[in-house]
């Protein structure tokens, strides 16, 4: 059995040694080259005299208090680390070939564009109208219902309708109306 320590300082250096023999054992070499462990040490002390957990200098609240402040650091490295540089709209990262309409898109796009135009033609007149100033022309409804002379439930259901009849009328092939 060992004698009693006399003072609570000799307590502290005892639990601040295991403590750093913890340390040095959990945090392997790849940790020691991005963290001094030693600072680590000293944060969690401190963390424990705030909390006033060091008056009784539990080991396992320690070393958990160690890991803790030890992942906190890593975070904060690696926040640090990241690059701006490296940062770009998604447009910028796409190479310069995707970019670029090709003949066959170009193409395609020109003839969904004149068949909606027909489709949009073909559509009753206020309807058409409708259509035309909300998706062409960018008006809101409440313009849209002033132009019209109608109420905006009305200018909302013209829109509606016309809308239902271009889906009819185009097909499952445009998607996105």
């Amino acid at each position: 059995m060992s004698p009693p320590r006399e003072s609570a300082a000799e307590d502290c250096t005892a639990a601040r040694e295991k403590l750093r023999r913890y340390a040095n054992r959990f945090a392997c070499r790849s940790f020691a080259r991005r963290v001094d462990v030693s600072d680590i040490v000293q944060q969690t002390f401190q963390d424990a005299v705030q909390t006033e957990a060091g008056a009784t200098l539990n080991e396992s609240w320690l070393r958990k208090a160690f890991r803790r402040n030890l992942l906190d650091r890593l975070r904060r490295e690696r926040a640090v680390k990241r690059d701006l540089r490296r940062d770009c709209a998604l447009e910028d990262a796409a190479p310069q070939s995707a970019r670029q309409p090709t003949p066959s898109r170009v193409l395609m796009a020109d003839e969904r564009r004149a068949a909606l135009t027909a489709a949009i033609e073909e559509l009753p007149e206020q309807q058409s109208r409708a259509i035309s100033l909300r998706y062409l022309q960018g008006h809101t409804l409440l313009d849209i219902a002033t132009t019209l002379a109608t109420t905006h439930a009305g200018a909302a259901g013209l829109l509606a309708r016309g809308l239902a009849n271009l889906r009819k009328r185009l097909g499952p092939d445009f998607d996105g109306i």
